[in-house]
């Protein structure tokens, strides 16, 4: 079994623009407008941290990753830590969608608990300027 990428692979993804519609739920599937999506996706990271701390390589790699993706038929992409919005802009360039996963210090029933709830929601928010981005989308 190969594991290699194909050079011409029969997967080509629609030409699209990057839309800001939000996704909606419809059910047990996800909506975009009034088209149904379906997730086509990878994770990406994680990364070693750069001398900034930055856990995601440089845009010029992260560019060229994303337009790799694109070209075999990824829609989405899912972070395990948040981004900066150039890695954002690269995703919709490409017309990639971005799922950013967001660290917490206890992996409970966190839903469960308001006063956990709070703490997560207040400690992510105050520890990551790259946050304030996604909030706003």
């Amino acid at each position: 079994m190969s594991t290699a990428v194909q050079t011409d692979s029969g997967v080509r993804r629609e030409m699209r623009p990057a839309t800001a519609a939000r996704i909606a739920t419809d059910g047990k599937f996800l909506r975009v407008a009034d088209e149904r999506l379906l997730v086509k996706g990878v994770t990406y990271g994680t990364f070693a941290p750069d001398a900034e701390g930055y856990q995601f390589p440089s845009i010029q790699q992260i560019a060229a990753d994303f337009r790799q993706m694109a070209d075999l038929g990824i829609n989405t992409v899912r972070t395990y830590t948040p981004p900066r919005r150039d890695l954002l802009d690269a995703a919709a360039r490409e017309g990639l969608r971005v799922m950013v996963g967001l660290p917490w210090s206890q992996h409970v029933a966190f839903l469960d608990d308001r006063v956990l709830k709070r703490g997560i929601r207040r400690e992510i928010t105050s520890e990551s300027p790259s946050l304030a981005i996604i909030r706003r989308c």
